[in-house]
């Protein structure tokens, strides 16, 4: 039956052939093989993959099924794929996607796996197209760009570039994979100059719904180049990916945490951080992952930031509001982007794991504080729960960072307001048992909800939601400009007039 499946599958994609007479295509007709969903459509599906890769499929109980099943930061996404499949290059991933068209089968496409929420990179019965062996890199001493493949983390593309005193602009944390950061958009500590990740992107390589393989540039393909950038996994499989990259051999780090008392300090040295204004003619990228922390047995509260500022300083001045504040912990440090990075770990299979996120206009230390004081007071309902840690997290969102799309001639698909800094906050919840999964979730998405609700009361909330830090029940692509969307179907109705990565592919936020 499987060696069965396997040939009618191929023959739908014209590539099986007949045993009598080699040479000679099978005629199956698609009607009688292929089926939509996890069972018929996946078991056709990873038959097909099977039989021309037969090196490149786990399926389960063979070894390394459950390491790849498994390979998610949130222990909520251990799912049961029918099979997992291991392509190693891009004419692999045509071939996958053909398959998977022709079988009908769900799927899911997983980079390094960080997402958080269930079914955002995995499949329960479907084909999971694991990405983690395409780790190709060249850096183009030419035009200063850097190729790599989608398996690659944040760390290892600062860790290749290294050598060349250069850097990317991307994700923050060690193990974060390029993939769903980028295409999601993509926060870096030095956005105020540079832009989100998204923007510094000079092309895709990408499979589309059709199964073709795309260069997709400002010349070539440069809608689908523009909807890459924020539109997630609406529009293909990723590649290849070729950065701009930066001479920043040597960057400033500084790691502080505070006590209690410090609380309005802090929060207004991240008011005055995020609308500190860029110097046009001296600019220096500088930013930082800045949060609040409450212990839910203790009460204890600890203020923390983690900050980078490009160029080799003694101190760095970007973050002199913080540094200016008493504090139990001050360390700085002259180091690379790698050795950095390399610090901030986020182990695999340690917890599960809860985002919510919003908006606020940068401009009020008092909603602020009453968004603190909020979080603070809602952590008591969470003392029974297990491991739990929850965190109310600050990130800057200058108007400089949006200005870098709205002057470079391309975009991206958020058009954010690049006259009006923000502060994206979010509720970030870590726990450990499954049995508090309702109460974590209930907890988080109430306490995100209410806050924002009291913000845009006060005028001073704003609807973006930024979803690589959005909660599955968030709706990210609701919040982009009508016209934007108008766009976006137009161009995933030329790429993908099947709706292959609506209709089956599992994971990531969608848009109908």
């Amino acid at each position: 039956m499987f060696y069965s499946q396997a040939i009618a599958a191929l023959a739908l994609l014209g590539l099986a052939k007949s045993h009598s007479s080699p040479g000679y295509y099978l005629p199956f007709s698609a009607s009688t093989t292929a089926s939509h969903g996890k069972t018929i459509g996946s078991s056709c599906a990873c038959a097909a993959l099977q039989h021309q890769y037969p090196d490149r499929v786990l399926v389960k109980n063979s070894t390394d099924y459950t390491e790849e099943a498994t390979h998610y930061y949130d222990a909520r996404q251990d799912l049961e794929p029918k099979c997992i499949f291991l392509p190693s290059c891009a004419e692999q991933i045509v071939m996958a996607v053909k398959t998977l068209k022709t079988c009908k089968s769900q799927f899911a496409v997983r980079g390094a796996g960080h997402m958080s929420y269930i079914g955002a990179a995995n499949t329960q019965g479907g084909v999971l197209v694991a990405l983690t062996g395409m780790k190709d890199f060249a850096f183009n001493e030419a035009d200063n760009t850097a190729e790599a493949g989608p398996g690659h983390t944040w760390f290892d593309m600062a860790s290749n570039l290294e050598p060349y005193g250069k850097i990317v602009i991307g994700g923050r944390l060690k193990t974060i994979g390029i993939s769903g950061l980028t295409l999601g958009g993509g926060l870096h500590y030095f956005l105020n100059k540079y832009g989100y990740a998204m923007d510094n992107v000079a092309g895709y390589d990408v499979v589309t719904g059709n199964g073709e393989l795309l260069r997709a540039n400002a010349t070539q393909n440069s809608d689908m180049f523009w909807a890459l950038k924020g539109g997630g996994s609406n529009f293909g499989i990723v590649t290849r990916f070729i950065f701009n990259t930066y001479d920043v051999p040597r960057v400033t780090s500084t790691y502080q945490i505070f006590n209690e008392s410090a609380v309005p300090a802090f929060i207004k040295a991240v008011v005055d951080k995020t609308n500190h204004p860029l110097d046009l003619v001296n600019p220096v990228g500088a930013g930082a992952i800045m949060l609040i922390q409450v212990n839910a047995t203790t009460k204890a509260v600890h203020p923390e930031i983690f900050g980078l500022q490009e160029g080799a300083v003694e101190l760095p001045d970007q973050f002199a509001n913080f540094t200016a504040i008493p504090g139990t912990v001050k360390r700085f440090n002259i180091t690379t982007a790698a050795a950095w990075s390399a610090q901030f770990d986020t182990p695999y299979q340690t917890q599960r794991q809860e985002f919510g996120m919003h908006s606020v206009l940068s401009n009020d230390t008092d909603a602020i504080m009453a968004m603190y004081e909020m979080y603070k007071s809602a952590v008591n309902e969470l003392e029974d729960v297990e491991g739990v840690h929850p965190t109310f997290v600050l990130q800057e969102m200058p108007k400089s960072g949006a200005a870098v799309s709205a002057n470079n001639c391309i975009g991206n698909t958020w058009s954010i307001d690049p006259t009006k800094s923000k502060i994206w906050w979010e509720i970030s919840t870590q726990w450990r048992n499954p049995e508090d999964d309702l109460k974590v979730l209930s907890w988080s998405h109430n306490l995100t909800e209410t806050m924002h609700a009291m913000n845009m009361a006060k005028g001073l909330g704003d609807d973006f939601i930024y979803q690589n830090d959005a909660s599955e029940y968030q709706k990210p692509y609701d919040t982009i400009p009508p016209g934007n969307m108008v766009k976006l179907r137009q161009i995933r109705a030329k790429y993908d007039p099947d709706l292959v990565f609506r209709k089956l592919s599992d994971g990531g936020f969608k848009f109908d």
